[in-house]
């Protein structure tokens, strides 16, 4: 029998390895100035809490009834579990910032980039319904993609004010538009126009709704759009959003903002203000959203029994690593890499040494002769090589063969640590 990996996984080589370590060092570096502090949770919860905010959820979960009759879920994300240690740990000063760098699992159909098993680095800021949260974690979240030298646009939405705007076209039944309109982009023009009317919007509210979610810019534009709209409250929302330019302006990222009505997230438990991170080229969004996020105000007082306010957002790890690639935008690596090749306790003697002062120090385990440890140094990109057989021993000097000059050079025994230092 031929075992294969399940579908819709994949396996992580060595040099992806590497590629994973450097995205969640930069991202945890940066979510740490900020002031963030790393956590991680379990990989499964109670099916009752994944489901409990958007029973609909139970579709794309992993789910399981465990030996003591449980019924057990995978998690989809990290806000729900983290509403939940929230939850558990009213202790925790507010504002509470964590960050995570975990591992995730829905069920859904595989795609390009689009795994049942997957990534992501996600923000979560908790304990303030003030603007100023909203403009950290976008600022957070720009500056995340920004260290990289990719070309993005962050797209943004309010969901109040387009509940607002709804309100104002007798349109009722909000949260299943708004999962039909996030997924917008996945369906023909036909089959959006019938889920449409399928939830019991007239042929003059979907009219209406299609030039509203058509709307994108700046805020100056979106205001100027709705113009026949307005309402106290559209107005109350507007100004909200005149207040959150102003401080992505003060954090250097107000470029990056453009407005669009027509995202709303997916998930139920988004309240408030919503955004989405697009690769572009030309001004055009390419692709599927890198990032996404926004305010969560009434999630965990499902589990609180108080409401505590909390915005943040997710990167999705596979779809940023593969823009890196796309781009070129990953560092060669710094280290130094070695292969000895001596007698056992030369060689081990030779590899702490060189570890002492930051060498990567790799030996030979199969007792292969020069040529054939050579072609494996090739192989495996290895540059340097160390020769140290009984000759070199008795001379009391080691050879390094550079294997990408093809040059090499007699180095005495004491000063390889210094020679190597040098190359660093």
């Amino acid at each position: 029998m031929k075992f294969k990996r399940v579908k819709g996984t994949f396996d992580i080589l060595p040099e992806e390895y590497r590629l994973y370590k450097y995205v969640e060092y930069s991202l945890s570096s940066l979510a740490e100035l900020y002031g963030y502090s790393g956590v991680e949770t379990p990989a499964f919860e109670s099916l009752e809490l994944l489901k409990a905010k958007n029973p609909s959820i139970v579709d794309q979960i992993y789910w399981f009834k465990d030996k003591g009759g449980r019924e057990i879920g995978l998690r989809f994300d990290l806000t729900v579990p983290i509403a939940r240690v929230i939850a558990e740990n009213p202790q925790l000063p507010k504002p509470v910032r964590f960050y995570y760098f975990s591992k995730m699992w829905r069920y859904e159909e595989p795609q390009k980039l689009r795994y049942r098993e997957f990534w992501q680095f996600g923000v979560e800021l908790i304990g303030s319904s003030s603007i100023q949260a909203d403009a950290e974690v976008i600022s957070l979240a720009i500056d995340c993609l920004r260290q990289f030298g990719l070309k993005f646009k962050v797209f943004v939405n309010d969901r109040i004010l387009l509940e607002s705007i709804l309100e104002r076209l007798s349109i009722h039944k909000r949260l299943e538009l708004f999962r039909i309109i996030d997924k917008r982009e996945k369906l023909s023009s036909q089959a959006f126009l019938s889920q449409l009317r399928a939830i019991g919007l007239s042929a003059q509210q979907i009219e209406r709704l299609m030039k509203i979610i058509e709307i994108r810019g700046d805020i100056e534009r979106i205001s100027m759009e709705l113009e026949d709209l307005k309402s106290k409250k559209v107005e109350e929302r507007l100004n909200v959003l005149k207040e959150l330019v102003k401080l992505i302006e003060a954090y250097g990222s107000k470029n990056y903002l453009e407005f669009d009505l027509s995202v709303v997230r997916g998930l139920d438990y988004y309240t408030g203000i919503v955004f989405e991170i697009f690769s572009v080229e030309d001004n055009k969004r390419v692709g599927n959203a890198i990032c996404g996020g926004g305010r969560y105000d009434n999630l965990i007082e499902i589990y609180a029994k108080q409401r505590i306010p909390a915005t943040g957002f997710a990167i999705g790890v596979e779809r940023l690593i593969e823009l890196l690639k796309q781009t070129k935008s990953i560092p060669k690596e710094k280290k130094i890499k070695v292969l000895i090749i001596s007698d056992p306790e030369t060689s081990i003697l030779m590899r702490r040494k060189l570890m002492g002062v930051g060498i990567i120090a790799l030996i030979d385990v199969m007792g292969r002769n020069l040529s054939k440890n050579l072609e494996f140094a090739d192989k495996q990109n290895i540059p340097y090589v160390i020769i140290c057989k009984e000759l070199e021993k008795q001379k009391g000097v080691a050879k390094v063969r550079d294997m990408i000059r093809g040059r090499e050079v007699e180095i005495e025994l004491d000063r390889l640590e210094t020679y190597f230092k040098q190359l660093l």
